[in-house]
This record gives structure tokens, sequence and C-alpha cells, in this order.
């Protein structure tokens, strides 16, 4: 986008100076002209109106730098959830919810499924704060557990 606004004012600037030299070259065969030579009140409208063009053009351009800004500011507060097993203790996992984004997580909704029994556990949040996290305590937390329900799955 900054590529094409650059392209955009250079291509602006390079029309301006052709038309400028065209008006300088040809300016006997512009009759029309001549009245801005003769009479500066002319030469101040004509001048009046560039400024005016020229204005508008960066009044423009001014307008999308603060929506592309907008749009920038906006990304930058976009929430980041994330689950992670943490030991709770020697020997006791917990499910931790985390929001490591920079601004809030709205109506969470986390639902664990634990195998091989399809235990469901859900846990709803209307928000979630940057930097704040969740522990949810699993039901057979205990790792001893864990390792001798895998071990009967084998």
């Amino acid at each position: 986008m900054k590529r094409q606004k650059t392209v955009s004012i250079i291509v602006f600037i390079i029309i301006m100076v052709v038309c400028s030299a065209l008006v300088y070259y040809y300016r006997a065969y512009l009759e029309f002209l001549s009245v801005f030579v003769r009479d500066a009140l002319w030469a101040s409208v004509l001048l009046t109106i560039v400024l005016v063009v020229i204005s508008a053009f960066y009044a423009w351009q001014t307008r999308q730098t603060i929506s592309e800004m907008v749009k920038a500011r906006k990304g930058e507060f976009i929430p980041h959830v994330r689950a992670e097993l943490k030991w709770l203790g020697p020997v006791f996992l917990v499910l931790k919810v985390t929001n490591f984004g920079k601004g809030p997580a709205m109506n969470v909704n986390v639902e664990i499924t634990f195998l091989p029994s399809n235990e469901k556990r859900i846990w709803d949040d209307a928000i979630l704060s940057p930097n704040e996290s969740i522990r949810i305590l699993l039901p057979e937390g205990n790792i001893d557990k864990s390792v001798r329900n895998q071990q009967k799955l084998l």
C-alpha cells in the first residue's frame, strides 16, 4: 500500500511538470492564457485553483493514511487464547487457558473432552482479560492414574 501511494505521488508530480512545460512552450497557441499574463487578478485565481487542487489531493492522502492507521491500531488488540497443560503439584496436571493477546477475549467457550471415558467439561466466560488465565482441573489429573489408563488402552 505504501508503494502505491509513492507511485501515485510521483505520477502526480510528473503530470504537473509535463502540463507546466506544455503550457510554457505552447503559450502562444493558447490565447486564453494571455489573460493571466496581462491581469494579476486572473493569475492569482489560477494559482488559487491549483493550490486548492493540491490541497484536496493531500487531504485525500491524509484520510487514506488515517484509515490505515486505524486498521493497524485495531489489529494490535486482537486476543490470542491458548490452552496448555501445566503442573499443579509434583504429580498433578491442570489445563491452563490464557489470553496472551493485548485485547480482551469476548464470549470464551471451552469444551474439553476426556478420553477414553468421553467425559466433557464446558467452561464459559463473558470476558477473558489480557494476561488473565483460568485453570481447569482434570478429572484424573494425577499423572500416575493417567499413565495407568493409557497403559490399559494399549
